[in-house]
């Protein structure tokens, strides 16, 4: 797959639907390629939630059952050493039972409390990032704009009737 049109960059990393590979963007280092990086990774960063974390993640674990289910045979990437650690700075979660969407929770390169959620599915990306909240959180924001209680409260409402607060 190429990645990048301007200097056909190429891997098998994650694309979203605008068919723009973050993970190869980012790595892409083409002088020329500097513009087209700029709009993706501001376009990456549009699509994902952050939460500013102020203690100890909880662990990584409990995001498997929370997003995929008990019992699902889920692959797992990332820096919680060991498995217990509760202080990780990156989490790649992909089920391989099913074509749900990978989610990917990492720490901003410019301030570590700064946890970055993506995922294609809004599903997933929404109940992660609410769980990493929840748990450890101070703040939570989408594109840049802080959320309150009462629209993460809507947020849940809208997930099939239930309260997301209910559910963890």
């Amino acid at each position: 797959m190429i990645c990048c049109t301007r200097c056909s960059w190429t891997c098998f990393a994650r694309w979203n639907s605008s068919r723009v590979c973050f993970q190869a963007i980012k790595k892409c280092r083409v002088d020329s390629c500097l513009p087209e990086r700029r709009v993706a990774i501001q376009m990456m960063e549009e699509l994902m939630y952050t939460v500013v974390v102020v203690a100890d993640r909880p662990d990584f674990r409990c995001f498997l059952d929370l997003l995929f289910g008990p019992g699902r045979n889920v692959d797992t990437e990332g820096d919680s050493y060991p498995v217990n650690s509760r202080s990780w700075t990156l989490l790649h979660m992909k089920d391989r039972e099913s074509d749900a969407p990978s989610v990917d929770i990492h720490a901003s390169e410019v301030d570590k409390s700064r946890f970055k959620v993506q995922s294609e599915s809004s599903r997933l990306e929404e109940l992660a990032a609410l769980y990493l909240y929840l748990t450890c959180g101070e703040t939570i924001s989408n594109s840049d704009q802080a959320l309150d209680k009462a629209v993460i409260e809507e947020k849940g409402t809208e997930e099939k009737g239930t309260d997301l607060l209910s559910l963890l």
